[in-house]
């Protein structure tokens, strides 16, 4: 069999799993948990065409609202009160009112993420098999079952971020001296990621690594010409940054150009941050141009500001950033009780998965300690040694951002997501030199990535119940926490 054949089918698999684990009944539960209180009357704004603000940029929002416009699931309701509020519980939704269009955009972006990291391992590993099987940790992932199919932001981020990092693996195995279209691809995808959450910006490091590793590569040329070819790669990852900012702000003006309603809770929220060039906007007295998109960003910015000072921390759901690689603080999403079974939406990892994760983590560090006292053999051993240096300065620069933000507002275990999927692209980086080390690499590395899958799919489905709202008797809640406390069972 060809490899070009195993890759199509290792992609239809693929393809076909992750369908059936984050698009399929995805309208379940059907009542709103966790930030969707918020972001269904966030999306319902930008259906209306009514001016906002929201916590995070606006990409994530819109693409959350431009599902529910292509299934039209609730055309027929009245949702014209969920343009007022700014959250809403699940009791005082329209009769009917489903969350099947709300998720749909989440739920693609999750699938297609599964794709795109099977395409990372299939490059880290050049083994479509072992890449089939090394996927596990992003497919049979429950904390992303829980959390990426709903009407959340973190499966747009995730989608982008991968690919950004697809555009730096790609720039070091072709190991050129200057990549244009990769570089501006990178800026182009960190930017969509940064207009999702801004936190995203953090992998901006990864594009800064870069510009620096050719710098080294090509110092025999001069000064001069490093500080060109250096320039060039900085500015065209800037303007693909800007251009994605730029992009969307102008479709969240387009898709925002009626004041609100000020008595209503959302208009009152809202009113303090529209600048005079942005009323004036709002009233049609001038139209979109790029003096009154500054003005919109910047108040965009200065309400997420505002935002940022107002969210509580020091909370008993508060997540210690420091203990993310232990899966601290698994989060209670929604629980509904008939008295004789729960159901709950469980916040909760595979264990396996994580472990593996953290595994990796340490062992890359110890590799990339250990590869400064030793000689590089060989452009491929090289690359992926750099490729692994990489993802572990990206995820310290990560954890050491988010233990200052812990410092500034409440932080959960889902914020730990992009430098979760860091430690599963470190797997093979890690793992791969020493299974190659004790020979008969091809065979070992099969039997290894297969036992892993088997155990990740099996951890999945003892945890699935929790995740997904399936009906649990108390006894069999208790279950779930025979290594550590997943869920707090309730009656």
């Amino acid at each position: 069999m060809s490899e070009r054949l195993q890759q199509l089918i290792c992609y239809a698999l693929v393809a076909v799993v992750s369908t059936v684990l984050f698009i399929m009944d995805r309208d379940r539960p059907d009542r709103p948990y966790w930030d969707e209180n918020y972001y269904v009357t966030s999306a319902q704004r930008y259906l209306d065409g009514t001016a906002q603000f929201a916590s995070h940029p606006p990409l994530g929002l819109m693409l959350i609202a431009a599902g529910e416009k292509f299934t039209g699931t609730n055309a027929g309701l009245d949702s014209t009160s969920l343009t007022a509020r700014l959250q809403v519980r699940g009791e005082d939704l329209p009769l009917g009112f489903s969350f099947s269009g709300l998720r749909l955009m989440p739920a693609i972006f999750a699938a297609a993420s599964a794709m795109l990291f099977l395409g990372l391992m299939m490059s880290l590993t050049q083994h479509p098999f072992i890449a089939l099987a090394l996927s596990a940790l992003y497919l049979y992932e429950n904390a992303f079952m829980a959390h990426l199919s709903a009407a959340h932001l973190d499966a747009f981020q995730i989608f982008f971020l991968l690919t950004a990092i697809w555009c730096i693996l790609s720039s070091v195995r072709r190991n050129r001296l200057q990549d244009p279209l990769l570089d501006f691809a990178f800026g182009l995808s960190l930017g969509l990621a940064v207009m999702v959450k801004a936190n995203a910006v953090v992998f901006a490091v990864m594009g800064l690594w870069l510009v620096g590793r050719r710098w080294r590569r090509a110092r025999i040329e001069g000064r001069q010409r490093c500080l060109e070819r250096a320039g060039t790669s900085l500015v065209l990852m800037l303007s693909g940054v800007m251009i994605a900012s730029a992009g969307v702000l102008a479709l969240h003006a387009a898709n925002s150009w009626k004041f609100p309603d000020l008595k209503s809770d959302a208009g009152k929220r809202h009113a303090a941050y529209f600048s005079a060039a942005h009323a004036d906007y709002l009233r049609h007295s001038s139209g979109l141009n790029p003096r009154v998109l500054f003005h919109i960003g910047n108040d965009y910015l200065r309400f997420m500001a505002s935002d940022l000072a107002g969210v509580p921390k020091g909370k008993k759901e508060d997540s210690a950033v420091l203990l993310w690689p232990l899966h601290d603080k698994p989060l209670s999403y929604r629980w509904d009780s008939n008295g004789a079974e729960t159901r709950y939406v469980q916040l909760a990892g595979n264990l396996v998965n994580w472990s593996a994760g953290l595994l990796a983590l340490l062992a890359g560090a110890a590799r990339v300690v250990i590869r400064r006292f030793s000689r590089r053999h060989g452009l491929r051993c090289e690359q992926d040694a750099a490729l692994l240096e990489v993802m572990l300065l990206t995820y310290v620069v990560y954890m050491v951002v988010h233990a200052w933000l812990g410092t500034q507002r409440i932080m959960y275990l889902y914020h730990y997501f992009p430098a979760l999927l860091l430690t599963y692209l470190m797997v093979p980086l890690a793992f791969g030199a020493p299974v190659k080390a004790w020979g008969h690499s091809l065979v070992l590395g099969h039997v290894a990535a297969l036992g892993f899958a088997a155990s990740s799919v099996a951890m999945s489905a003892f945890i699935w119940p929790i995740n997904r709202h399936e009906a649990l008797s108390h006894e069999d809640c208790h279950k779930r926490n025979l290594t550590i406390e997943l869920v707090k069972c309730r009656r």
